[in-house]
């Protein structure tokens, strides 16, 4: 069906009849057979590792070609905030296992803790997300690894989104 297809144009799977036509790339005007390009895939699990909070966000790009979120950490709070997972960079106890205080977990929503404390928003040395290495797929929900892969989805900006 329909995951079956969202394989065959991301690339990982080949045709064995039949033809599909993909938008060229931008730059270049060739057809681009892999998954890096004008087209970004949001599958249903998106894929998340063991890693800093900002590699999620930059995947499947590294730290070494992409440090924008690093030297604009307004960028960065503005992204999480677009898909409500702005609490990722408060709520540090609760991401990472030999954290001396992982009671720190707040129960309140992000929206309370923003009307809390505003400088919040836009105030990232609570959680360091470009060093801070968790295990995501362990720690979020299926609901926020979604949203993440959104944040991923606006991050990169691209052309065509296909999501599964």
């Amino acid at each position: 069906g329909k995951s079956s297809l969202f394989r065959v144009l991301g690339g990982l799977w080949h045709l064995e009849s039949g033809h599909v036509y993909k938008p060229t790339r931008s730059d270049s005007g060739e057809k681009d057979e892999g998954l890096a390009s004008d087209i970004f895939y949001v599958p249903q699990k998106p894929y998340v590792s063991v890693g800093s909070l900002i590699e999620q966000l930059i995947y499947p790009s590294t730290l070494e070609k992409d440090r924008q979120l690093l030297d604009n950490p307004t960028m960065l709070t503005d992204l999480l905030e677009q898909v409500d997972l702005l609490y990722l960079l408060t709520d540090f106890g609760r991401y990472t296992s030999n954290a001396d205080d992982d009671t720190s977990v707040s129960s309140k929503t992000s929206s309370e803790r923003d009307v809390e404390d505003p400088s919040l928003k836009k105030d990232t040395s609570y959680f360091d997300a470009s060093t801070t290495v968790v295990n995501w797929s362990e720690v979020l929900s299926l609901g926020e690894q979604q949203r993440l892969g959104m944040a991923r989805l606006f991050y990169h900006k691209p052309r065509f989104a296909i999501l599964d």
